[in-house]
């Protein structure tokens, strides 16, 4: 009878346990001389839409803080977001997504004129 009890009582919890969530970031990228602009995506690689993903450019220091929130992005969709606000400096990526690791790949990339990426991360 503990038994049951203790299973169904494991049950319950883990029904009651929200969805699996993860999160991406890149290192801090600088501003440069010839810098325009930055920008962060992420990408839909699995075989299934994913019910929420976030893309933020996160200052250093500074305020600007641009956001993108995408829901059920389908397969091979990319959320982005980008700022080429001249009081951003430097910063990072962050990427936050319900579900597994294996179904997002990111990056930050920095731009150049004529919106050339002068530098590309990976967000790990």
């Amino acid at each position: 009878m503990i038994g049951r009890a203790f299973l169904a009582a494991t049950l319950v919890v883990a029904l009651a346990t929200p969805a699996a969530a993860g999160m991406l970031a890149t290192p801090v990228m600088f501003r440069g001389t010839n810098t325009v602009g930055f920008a962060c995506e992420a990408v839909n690689v699995g075989s299934k839409p994913i019910k929420s993903v976030t893309v933020r450019i996160v200052p250093f220091v500074g305020p600007v803080n641009p956001v993108s929130i995408c829901t059920n992005l389908s397969p091979g969709s990319v959320c982005f977001v980008s700022t080429v606000e001249p009081a951003f400096q430097s910063g990072h990526c962050r990427i936050e997504f319900t579900g597994g690791k294996q179904n997002v790949r990111g990056s930050m990339s920095v731009v150049g004129s004529g919106n050339n990426v002068l530098e590309q991360i990976p967000a790990l």
